[in-house]
Protein backbone atom coordinates (compact mmCIF):
# COMPACT_ATOMS: atom_id res chain seq x y z
CA UNK A 1 0.00 0.00 0.00
CA UNK A 2 1.77 3.43 -1.31
CA UNK A 3 1.66 6.72 1.09
CA UNK A 4 -1.17 8.18 -1.05
CA UNK A 5 -3.59 5.05 -0.68
CA UNK A 6 -2.47 4.69 3.21
CA UNK A 7 -3.58 8.58 3.47
CA UNK A 8 -6.81 8.48 1.89
CA UNK A 9 -7.90 5.22 3.69
CA UNK A 10 -6.86 7.10 6.85
CA UNK A 11 -9.04 10.02 5.85
CA UNK A 12 -11.92 7.86 4.82
CA UNK A 13 -11.58 6.43 8.35
CA UNK A 14 -11.65 9.01 10.71
CA UNK A 15 -14.79 10.87 8.14
CA UNK A 16 -16.86 7.28 9.14
CA UNK A 17 -15.53 7.50 12.56
CA UNK A 18 -16.60 11.46 12.80
CA UNK A 19 -20.10 10.32 11.33
CA UNK A 20 -20.37 6.96 13.47
CA UNK A 21 -19.78 9.12 16.47
CA UNK A 22 -22.72 12.14 15.83
CA UNK A 23 -25.03 9.25 14.97
CA UNK A 24 -23.95 7.06 17.85
CA UNK A 25 -24.49 9.91 20.59
CA UNK A 26 -27.31 11.45 18.91
CA UNK A 27 -29.57 8.22 18.97
CA UNK A 28 -32.62 9.22 20.37
CA UNK A 29 -31.93 13.16 20.45
CA UNK A 30 -34.40 15.23 18.82
CA UNK A 31 -31.64 16.39 16.38
CA UNK A 32 -28.37 14.76 15.11
CA UNK A 33 -26.40 17.88 15.03
CA UNK A 34 -27.29 17.93 19.29
CA UNK A 35 -24.60 15.75 19.77
CA UNK A 36 -21.95 17.71 18.45
CA UNK A 37 -21.02 19.18 21.63
CA UNK A 38 -20.21 15.75 22.87
CA UNK A 39 -19.07 13.83 19.63
CA UNK A 40 -16.63 15.92 18.68
CA UNK A 41 -14.36 16.01 21.46
CA UNK A 42 -14.56 11.72 21.97
CA UNK A 43 -13.69 11.76 18.67
CA UNK A 44 -10.61 13.64 19.43
CA UNK A 45 -9.52 11.69 22.07
CA UNK A 46 -9.90 8.74 20.00
CA UNK A 47 -7.44 10.07 17.78
CA UNK A 48 -5.05 10.89 20.50
CA UNK A 49 -5.48 7.68 21.83
CA UNK A 50 -5.37 5.74 18.46
CA UNK A 51 -1.97 7.90 17.46
CA UNK A 52 0.00 7.06 20.75
CA UNK A 53 -1.09 3.46 20.67
CA UNK A 54 -0.62 2.58 16.58
CA UNK A 55 1.84 5.37 15.53
CA UNK A 56 4.28 5.66 18.62
CA UNK A 57 4.13 2.22 20.85
CA UNK A 58 2.83 -0.43 18.23
CA UNK A 59 6.37 0.20 16.02
CA UNK A 60 8.70 1.35 18.73
CA UNK A 61 7.65 -1.59 21.69
CA UNK A 62 5.40 -4.13 19.76
CA UNK A 63 7.52 -4.73 16.83
CA UNK A 64 10.98 -4.53 18.39
CA UNK A 65 9.49 -7.54 20.76
CA UNK A 66 9.03 -5.47 23.91
CA UNK A 67 5.60 -6.67 24.95
CA UNK A 68 5.80 -6.28 28.15
CA UNK A 69 6.57 -2.26 28.25
CA UNK A 70 4.31 -2.08 25.15
CA UNK A 71 1.32 -3.74 27.42
CA UNK A 72 2.80 -1.38 30.44
CA UNK A 73 2.29 1.71 28.48
CA UNK A 74 -0.57 0.89 26.06
CA UNK A 75 -2.41 0.67 29.54
CA UNK A 76 -1.20 4.15 30.57
CA UNK A 77 -2.33 5.56 27.66
CA UNK A 78 -6.05 3.70 27.67
CA UNK A 79 -6.28 5.40 31.41
CA UNK A 80 -5.48 8.70 30.66
CA UNK A 81 -7.66 8.25 27.70
CA UNK A 82 -10.83 6.91 29.82
CA UNK A 83 -9.92 10.01 32.54
CA UNK A 84 -10.17 12.80 29.47
CA UNK A 85 -13.59 10.72 28.27
CA UNK A 86 -15.00 11.04 31.95
CA UNK A 87 -14.13 14.59 32.13
CA UNK A 88 -15.98 15.16 28.79
CA UNK A 89 -18.61 13.48 29.92
CA UNK A 90 -19.08 15.29 32.95
CA UNK A 91 -18.03 18.74 31.45
CA UNK A 92 -20.71 18.38 28.61
CA UNK A 93 -23.47 17.62 31.51
CA UNK A 94 -22.22 20.28 33.56
CA UNK A 95 -22.82 22.93 30.79
CA UNK A 96 -25.80 21.71 29.62
CA UNK A 97 -27.51 23.35 32.44
CA UNK A 98 -27.81 19.99 33.77
CA UNK A 99 -30.66 18.94 32.04
CA UNK A 100 -31.81 15.41 31.04
CA UNK A 101 -35.00 15.74 29.33
CA UNK A 102 -33.45 16.96 25.99
CA UNK A 103 -30.55 14.31 25.97
CA UNK A 104 -29.52 11.46 23.87
CA UNK A 105 -30.12 8.33 25.90
CA UNK A 106 -26.51 7.49 24.86
CA UNK A 107 -24.96 10.90 26.21
CA UNK A 108 -26.43 9.57 29.58
CA UNK A 109 -25.08 6.17 29.19
CA UNK A 110 -20.95 6.19 30.38
CA UNK A 111 -20.32 2.78 29.41
CA UNK A 112 -21.93 3.06 26.04
CA UNK A 113 -19.94 6.23 25.89
CA UNK A 114 -16.57 4.42 26.62
CA UNK A 115 -17.61 1.20 24.43
CA UNK A 116 -17.88 3.79 21.54
CA UNK A 117 -14.64 5.32 21.82
CA UNK A 118 -12.60 2.49 21.74
CA UNK A 119 -14.07 0.65 19.36
CA UNK A 120 -13.01 3.30 17.35
CA UNK A 121 -9.43 3.32 18.61
CA UNK A 122 -9.33 -0.62 18.50
CA UNK A 123 -10.10 -0.46 14.65
CA UNK A 124 -7.38 2.13 13.92
CA UNK A 125 -4.97 0.80 16.03
CA UNK A 126 -5.56 -2.19 13.95
CA UNK A 127 -5.19 -0.96 10.49
CA UNK A 128 -2.26 0.96 11.55
CA UNK A 129 -0.72 -2.36 12.48
CA UNK A 130 -2.15 -4.22 9.04
CA UNK A 131 0.22 -0.82 7.53
CA UNK A 132 2.95 -1.64 9.36
CA UNK A 133 3.29 -5.25 8.45
CA UNK A 134 2.88 -4.13 5.03
CA UNK A 135 6.07 -2.45 5.49
CA UNK A 136 7.57 -5.33 7.21
CA UNK A 137 6.70 -7.53 4.64
CA UNK A 138 8.20 -4.60 1.96
CA UNK A 139 11.28 -4.67 3.73
CA UNK A 140 12.19 -7.93 4.14
CA UNK A 141 11.41 -8.54 0.50
CA UNK A 142 13.84 -5.91 -0.33
CA UNK A 143 16.72 -7.29 2.25
CA UNK A 144 16.41 -10.78 0.64
CA UNK A 145 16.50 -9.66 -3.42
CA UNK A 146 19.61 -7.38 -1.92
CA UNK A 147 21.40 -10.29 -0.37
CA UNK A 148 20.35 -12.49 -3.40
CA UNK A 149 22.04 -9.96 -5.68
CA UNK A 150 24.85 -9.53 -3.37
CA UNK A 151 25.55 -13.49 -3.42
CA UNK A 152 24.85 -13.48 -7.67
CA UNK A 153 27.55 -11.17 -8.07
CA UNK A 154 29.64 -12.58 -5.12
CA UNK A 155 29.54 -16.37 -7.24
CA UNK A 156 30.10 -14.26 -10.52
CA UNK A 157 33.28 -12.50 -9.12
CA UNK A 158 34.76 -16.30 -7.48
CA UNK A 159 33.77 -17.81 -10.59
CA UNK A 160 35.59 -15.22 -12.89
CA UNK A 161 38.60 -14.81 -10.96
CA UNK A 162 37.58 -11.02 -11.45
CA UNK A 163 36.44 -7.57 -9.93
CA UNK A 164 35.42 -4.60 -11.45
CA UNK A 165 35.13 -1.27 -9.49
CA UNK A 166 35.09 2.53 -10.83
CA UNK A 167 38.04 4.28 -10.94
CA UNK A 168 37.90 8.21 -12.11
CA UNK A 169 34.52 7.04 -13.76
CA UNK A 170 36.06 4.60 -15.69
CA UNK A 171 35.71 0.52 -15.36
CA UNK A 172 38.77 -1.33 -13.87
CA UNK A 173 38.52 -5.10 -13.90
CA UNK A 174 41.23 -6.61 -11.65
CA UNK A 175 42.41 -9.91 -10.97
CA UNK A 176 41.71 -11.21 -7.93
CA UNK A 177 45.19 -12.82 -7.33
CA UNK A 178 46.42 -9.64 -7.89
CA UNK A 179 44.70 -7.35 -4.74
CA UNK A 180 46.37 -7.97 -1.46
CA UNK A 181 43.73 -5.94 0.75
CA UNK A 182 41.47 -3.09 0.80
CA UNK A 183 40.91 -0.57 3.02
CA UNK A 184 37.83 1.72 3.84
CA UNK A 185 38.86 5.35 3.59
CA UNK A 186 35.37 7.20 4.29
CA UNK A 187 33.11 7.05 1.16
CA UNK A 188 35.86 5.65 -0.54
CA UNK A 189 37.80 2.73 -0.60
CA UNK A 190 41.39 1.84 -1.61
CA UNK A 191 42.28 -1.40 -3.05
CA UNK A 192 45.89 -2.44 -2.68
CA UNK A 193 47.33 -4.27 -5.92
CA UNK A 194 50.66 -5.77 -6.42
CA UNK A 195 50.83 -2.78 -9.37
CA UNK A 196 49.60 0.53 -7.19
CA UNK A 197 46.57 1.30 -4.95
CA UNK A 198 42.96 2.23 -6.85
CA UNK A 199 40.59 4.41 -5.15
CA UNK A 200 36.61 4.02 -5.72
CA UNK A 201 33.55 5.40 -4.44
CA UNK A 202 32.03 2.47 -2.46
CA UNK A 203 31.08 0.60 1.21
CA UNK A 204 33.97 -1.81 2.06
CA UNK A 205 31.27 -4.03 3.66
CA UNK A 206 29.56 -4.24 -0.50
CA UNK A 207 32.43 -5.28 -1.78
CA UNK A 208 33.80 -7.69 0.88
CA UNK A 209 30.52 -9.30 0.36
CA UNK A 210 31.50 -9.77 -3.56
CA UNK A 211 35.42 -10.71 -2.29
CA UNK A 212 34.85 -13.14 0.51
CA UNK A 213 33.97 -16.04 -1.85
CA UNK A 214 36.77 -15.51 -3.96
CA UNK A 215 38.87 -15.85 -0.49
CA UNK A 216 38.89 -12.77 1.54
CA UNK A 217 38.70 -12.03 4.97
CA UNK A 218 37.25 -9.08 6.73
CA UNK A 219 39.70 -8.94 9.84
CA UNK A 220 38.40 -5.01 10.28
CA UNK A 221 35.58 -2.52 9.80
CA UNK A 222 38.46 -0.71 7.51
CA UNK A 223 40.19 -3.96 6.05
CA UNK A 224 39.40 -7.11 4.20
CA UNK A 225 42.32 -9.24 3.08
CA UNK A 226 43.23 -11.68 0.68
CA UNK A 227 43.43 -14.88 2.52
CA UNK A 228 46.78 -16.52 0.94
CA UNK A 229 48.45 -12.99 0.82
CA UNK A 230 48.73 -13.17 4.62
CA UNK A 231 52.27 -13.55 5.43
CA UNK A 232 52.06 -13.68 9.40
CA UNK A 233 49.13 -12.83 12.21
CA UNK A 234 48.87 -12.85 15.65
CA UNK A 235 45.64 -12.87 17.57
CA UNK A 236 45.92 -9.06 17.49
CA UNK A 237 47.33 -8.33 13.78
CA UNK A 238 48.46 -9.92 10.72
CA UNK A 239 51.24 -8.64 7.71
CA UNK A 240 50.16 -8.29 4.28
CA UNK A 241 53.30 -7.94 1.98
CA UNK A 242 55.42 -5.08 4.31
CA UNK A 243 51.87 -3.27 6.16
CA UNK A 244 50.52 -4.54 9.54
CA UNK A 245 46.61 -4.93 9.59
CA UNK A 246 45.29 -4.75 12.78
CA UNK A 247 42.36 -7.68 13.50
CA UNK A 248 39.63 -5.95 15.38
CA UNK A 249 37.85 -7.96 18.56
CA UNK A 250 35.06 -8.96 17.05
CA UNK A 251 36.22 -10.46 13.81
CA UNK A 252 38.95 -12.59 15.34
CA UNK A 253 37.10 -15.57 15.55
CA UNK A 254 36.10 -15.18 11.70
CA UNK A 255 39.77 -14.26 10.84
CA UNK A 256 41.20 -17.62 12.30
CA UNK A 257 38.79 -20.19 11.14
CA UNK A 258 39.28 -18.42 7.34
CA UNK A 259 42.72 -19.12 7.66
CA UNK A 260 42.77 -22.74 9.34
CA UNK A 261 40.37 -23.16 6.32
CA UNK A 262 42.50 -21.98 4.07
CA UNK A 263 45.56 -23.80 5.62
CA UNK A 264 48.02 -21.18 4.54
CA UNK A 265 49.50 -18.68 6.52
CA UNK A 266 52.12 -18.27 3.05
CA UNK A 267 55.71 -18.74 2.54
CA UNK A 268 56.56 -17.64 5.73
CA UNK A 269 55.08 -19.95 7.90
CA UNK A 270 53.40 -17.18 10.42
CA UNK A 271 56.85 -14.98 10.91
CA UNK A 272 58.17 -12.06 9.03
CA UNK A 273 60.51 -12.13 7.17
CA UNK A 274 63.13 -11.29 9.81
CA UNK A 275 61.98 -14.35 11.61
CA UNK A 276 60.56 -11.87 14.34
CA UNK A 277 57.17 -13.04 15.48
CA UNK A 278 54.29 -10.24 14.54
CA UNK A 279 53.51 -9.42 18.34
CA UNK A 280 56.61 -6.84 17.73
CA UNK A 281 55.42 -5.26 15.08
CA UNK A 282 53.66 -2.15 15.14
CA UNK A 283 49.93 -2.65 14.15
CA UNK A 284 47.65 0.03 12.23
CA UNK A 285 45.99 2.15 14.83
CA UNK A 286 42.67 1.12 16.35
CA UNK A 287 41.06 -2.46 16.26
Amino acid sequence: MTFNSRTLVQVAFWFGAAHFYIWYVGRGADAYLDALPLAVPLLLVAMATSWVVGWILVPRYLLTGRRVRFGLYTLYALIVSAYLVLGIIVGDFVLSGYRVSDRSPVSLDRPALFLGVYVVVATAVILRMVSHWDDMLAAHQRDRAQAEARLSEASRVAALGRLEILVDRETVRLDIASISHLESAGDYVIVHTDKKPLMTKARLGDLADRLVPAGFVRVHRSFVVRIDAIRSRTAAALSVGHVSIPIGRSYRVGVRAAVEAAGSLGPTGGLDPSGTALENAHPHPGA
